[in-house]
Parts: C-alpha cells; structure tokens; sequence
C-alpha cells in the first residue's frame, strides 16, 4: 500500500472518531508524525486531528504536538473574528455599490458540533470584473493582503488577525460546460434583503456550486478532505429541504450524476456512523469507492478512473488546461515580436528621422523636401566617419612617427574635426569675460607631451606614465574652469580680501611705536589728508594710519585689571551671591580702577559725576554724564 494512502486512512479513522464522538480511534502505532502533520495541514483538518490525538492518548513528539495546538487555537481565534470581519466587509460593498455575489460564507463553521473542528473556511466572492478592483483596493484599505493569486480568476487574500477572503472576476472553471451552468447559476442569484446591493445563492444553487467544485477538483486530483467534509455535512442538514427534482437536471446538465452519487457516498463511509447512515453500503461496489480514496489521499498518483464520466471530465479539463497553455504561449510569442518590431522601428526611425528633425540640422530642406533621401545619406555618412575615423587615425599616428619617436605630420592640421576625441577640444566661440571651458582630457594630454617630451631629454629617470582617461568617462561635468586673465598674470601677488579673516595682522614698525603719543597724531593726519586730498588717502598714507589704529588698539585693548584682582572680585562676587541665596541682601561688587588705590567716593550732581580711571600708567580724573531728569511741573 502507498504510504501517503496508509497515513491517510488512519487520519481519516482519527477525524471519523472525533466527529462521531465514539471510541472508534485506530491504534496508533509507530507513526510518522511529521508526515502525518503535513498531510493533515494540506487537508486543513489540523485541528479536528488535534482533539483527536488527545482522545486516542497518543504519544506525538514535542515538536508535532505543538504545530497541532498551533493550528487548534488558530481555528479557535477565528471563530471569535470570523462573523465580525465578515460582516463588516458586506456592509462596505453595500455602501460602495458593489454588485458581488456571495458564493460561500464562512459561517459554514456552524454545521459542525464542535466549531474549532472546522476549518478557516473564507468569505467567497465573486466580483464583476468593472468592479473587481475598486473591491480590491478597499480590501486593501481594511488591512487585507493577497496571499495566493488564481491566475486569470481571482485571489485569496487575509488579514494579520486571521479572517480571509476569495474574491473572483471569473469562476475558476475551464470547461465549457462548467462555465454554462456557472453562468446560469449567477443569473439566479438574487438580492439580499438586508443588503439590497448584493446577491446571495438559493439552497439548491449554494449546494450544486459546492457538489459542481468537488467534483472538478476530484478530476483534476486536486479534492481536500475538508471540502468534501463540508460538503457532506451541508448535504446532510438540508437535503430534506431542497428540491431534489430541479437538483437532478441541473446536475445531469453538468454531466456527473454519478461522480457527485459516489463522492457524497464516500463522505457517509468516512464520517458517519452505520446508525445515522444516509445511504446504504455498497457491498457489490466496494472496490469503486477503494479507488476513489486512493486516488484522494495520494492526488491522483494511485487508483483509476472506475467512473466514466469522471473520467470524460477528466479529460475535458486536460483538454482545456493545454488549450489555454497553447494561447498563453501564443500571447508571449505575440508580445516578444511586437517588442523586436518596435526596436526595429526605433532604429530606423533613428538611421531615416522625420523631415521636422532634419529640417532642424539642414535649415535648406524646408524648401526642398524630395532631397530628405540625399541629406539622410549625408548624415548617415558623417556618423559613420566619425564612429569609425579614430582606429584609422591611430594608425596613421603610428605610421608617421619617425625612428626616434617624433612625428612627421604639421602641427597645424587646421580646425577640422579629425577624431571623435577632438569634438570637445576646439575653441568656445561663445565664451564670455575672458572664460572657456577646457575639457579635463585636454589637460590630461598636454600632461602627457610634457612628460613624454621630459622622458626623452632625460632618459634615464623616466617619469611615470600619466592614466589616459576612456571615453566613455569623458564627460563634460569634468571641465574645468579657467580664466585667461589669471593666467596672464601668474606672478602678480594677490590682495587680502575685507572679509578675509584668516589675513595677517599689519605690520607695524619700530618708528610708528617709537612716537610718543600716536593717538592725536593719528588724529590730525587723518584730518588733514581727508582736507588736503578731498577724503581720500595714498597707499603709502592708508599704510601708516593703519599702522596707528592698530597700535591704538592694542593699547586700549589690554586688560585694566592684573589676575589677582579678577580673583578677588570673583570670590565677592561669589559671597554675594551665596548671600542672596540665603535670603540676604544682595549687592554687586564695587569695580577697582587700579591696584594699591583705594576708593573713591563719587560725588553726585545733577548732571556730572566725577570718576578716576587709569590711563598709560597715570590716573585721570574723567567726567561721566548722562542725560537730565525732567522736572515735574508744579
């Protein structure tokens, strides 16, 4: 027996037994529990497995276990979100007027005793296609994420907190036949009464989408346990109600009376117990339904088709599958042709431009438009000269050198353009204030004469060869700007600018400190330059008075006060502060003009105050003053 077929049959005993709630578990034996948690994941029956597990006592290794409890509390979390999240989503297309048809709901969980047995069954949908993206956009606008695209029919999408939806603009069926009853089964939808705006399925049309899918999907050997699951138990609380006479011609329309007859029998074998059966045991055709769970649990790998409309579906949906495979390669055949004709008719449209395009480069054509052939061919040429002018011009360089390494060639080969290099190295006509763009290559190759012109006088210290720079890299933000007028004058000294403050300080000379007193000297210089010249001063006459000023600045700039009396303050100034935080008074410190002199009492008036300062070592009795307190009118 297969394996996959083995494992399979004792997880279909467990979940048998868990939904029954009957002793009827198998004996669990040495197990692959890795196998065994991976084939019930792909099945989505994790959950359902779990309890069982721990109805049966079966020892499951660490790791497994808690990959099964994983799965049993996700399936109890999304009972909890499932119903809000749907509703909230039907209640935004209804606000959005969006026209979907609600396919399933995840309120299928409800057919089952025990609702964490169920799966994460999502919200299914189906969306027109002129709608289909503004749905989207506002699924993704809830915090919705696709998860796994249907190509050319939908996508599954989620959410971080569990709940997941299927949206689709076009039913995932290939066959023709499928697609006329699908058609037929959307046209029957009709409007909601809560939610005018959308659509719901009858209970007969809800049970033959679930019975139609099962059966495509058992043909293309893609059925799950847990689809059939749901679609038995949907079976087995509504049969009484449906109407069976329009089932049964609207299923042999489908062609798969029979198929959907054994599928809905194997379910009853699988999950019901022999009191509550629903069918009668087939004992004559034991080895059909043998088949058909082998070729369940193993996809398709084991078993044959016994049905034959099973297998005339089977075959319609391979037929179908590789129709649509020869138009997808049809379509990317298309698509890479079409991309080489538009290249091609890039690069004519390159070699051939349009009239407007030449007229712009030859100004003549305007008037005379049948000589665009001549002029094309004009152009052509010159770009193809100058594509390919260069190797030749090397090799005529290295024709013409003589013996001892000079060339024989002028020097003065005129202004015509003779490489591609030399495009960028004529001269600017329309440079301004003396200015012009040199090229860095250019500067690069004047390097190089001069070396290779130094190398051969010298030859035994050769200098080292300068790195030419490639084409490719020569580009024009390495230009260089250059003024010509600098150039000119390469030895002149440059003057410090006013706003330049790294500049030195003028020097001052041993007269100039020599004088006595500079500052009214100083003074009456100044003046009478500023009378004799009207206001403007020599070189030689701005030198000394700067000379002056900065003299006098020093002067006035030393500090009045030696070290140890800033000391002193500083520590009064300390005291009075502490004092002021404690509560006292507080005053500032008396400023010392000088040092060993005491302090001088000021003697206030009503518009003078006498003060002492010191000046070039002597004391100086100054005036202070400052402006007259208005009298108060009587």
């Amino acid at each position: 027996m297969n394996r996959s077929v083995y494992e399979g049959k004792f997880l279909l005993n467990l979940l048998g037994g868990t939904l029954r709630q009957d002793d009827s578990f198998p004996v669990v034996r040495r197990m692959n529990w890795g196998r065994l948690y991976r084939i019930a994941d792909y099945h989505e029956i994790s959950s359902a497995i779990y309890l069982g597990m721990l109805s049966a006592g079966a020892r499951v290794p660490a790791i497994f276990g808690e990959r099964f409890f994983k799965r049993y509390q996700e399936a109890v979390r999304y009972g909890e979100v499932y119903e809000a999240s749907e509703l909230e989503i039907l209640d935004a297309f209804q606000a959005l007027k969006v026209p979907a048809v609600i396919l399933e709901s995840a309120a299928v969980r409800r057919l089952y005793h025990l609702p964490e047995t169920a799966a994460n069954s999502p919200l299914r949908l189906y969306i027109p296609e002129e709608r289909y993206y503004l749905a989207k956009g506002y699924l993704i606008d809830l915090g919705y994420e696709t998860d796994m695209f249907y190509k050319g029919f939908g996508e599954h999408m989620k959410r971080i907190g569990g709940f997941q939806i299927e949206i689709y603009h076009t039913l995932p069926f290939l066959t023709k036949t499928y697609k006329k009853a699908m058609k037929s089964l959307l046209d029957r939808a009709y409007a909601d009464k809560n939610r005018p705006s959308l659509k719901v399925l009858s209970l007969e049309s809800s049970y033959l989408f679930r019975l139609a899918e099962a059966s495509y999907h058992f043909c293309s050997d893609n059925l799950r346990i847990r689809e059939l699951l749901d679609l038995y138990l949907f079976y087995k609380l509504f049969y009484k109600d449906m109407n069976h006479r329009f089932l049964d011609s609207r299923i042999k329309e489908l062609g798969i009376p029979i198929l959907s007859q054994s599928l809905l029998q194997i379910a009853d074998m699988w999950f019901s117990s022999r009191k509550e059966t629903l069918f009668p045991y087939p004992k004559d055709s034991i080895s059909l339904y043998d088949d058909m769970e082998a070729r369940i649990l193993s996809n398709g790998t084991v078993g044959r088709d016994s049905i034959p409309e099973a297998e005339k579906l089977r075959k319609a949906i391979r037929d179908a599958e590789n129709r649509e495979e020869r138009a997808e390669k049809w379509r990317k055949w298309k698509k890479k042709w079409q991309e080489r004709w538009k290249a091609i008719g890039r690069q004519l449209r390159w070699v051939f431009p349009d009239k407007g395009y030449m007229v712009s480069l030859y100004p003549e054509l305007e008037d005379k438009g049948f000589l665009l052939p001549l002029y094309w061919i004009k152009r052509d040429w010159k770009l193809l000269k100058i594509v390919l002018l260069p190797d030749k011009i090397e090799e005529k360089e290295e024709s013409g050198k003589t013996e001892d390494g000079k060339s024989t060639e002028s020097p003065d080969r005129g202004n015509n353009v003779y490489s591609i290099e030399e495009i960028g190295y004529q001269a600017d006509p329309f440079r301004k204030n003396g200015r012009k763009k040199v090229f860095y290559k250019k500067k690069k190759r004047d390097e190089e004469e001069e070396t290779s012109a130094t190398t051969a006088e010298n030859p035994e210290n050769p200098s080292e060869e300068a790195v030419e720079l490639p084409l490719n890299e020569d580009l024009a933000f390495l230009s260089e700007e250059i003024n010509e007028n600098e150039e000119a004058d390469e030895d002149k000294e440059n003057d410090w600018n006013l706003w330049d403050f790294s500049a030195p300080k003028p020097f001052v000379s041993a007269d100039y400190q020599a004088q006595g007193n500079p500052r009214a000297e100083a003074r009456s210089t100044l003046g009478n330059q500023n009378t004799e010249h009207g206001g403007k001063l020599s070189e030689a006459e701005e030198e000394r008075a700067l000379a002056m000023l900065s003299l006098l600045l020093s002067e006035d700039g030393t500090p009045t006060l030696s070290e140890e009396e800033l000391k002193e303050n500083e520590k009064e100034v300390e005291e009075q502060y502490r004092k002021s935080l404690e509560g006292e008074r507080y005053d500032f410190p008396k400023y010392n003009a000088s040092k060993g002199s005491e302090e001088k009492e000021e003697h206030s008036e009503e518009h003078k105050k006498e003060e002492y300062a010191t000046l070039d070592g002597r004391e100086v009795k100054v005036q202070s003053w400052s402006f007259p307190k208005e009298k108060s009118e009587e």
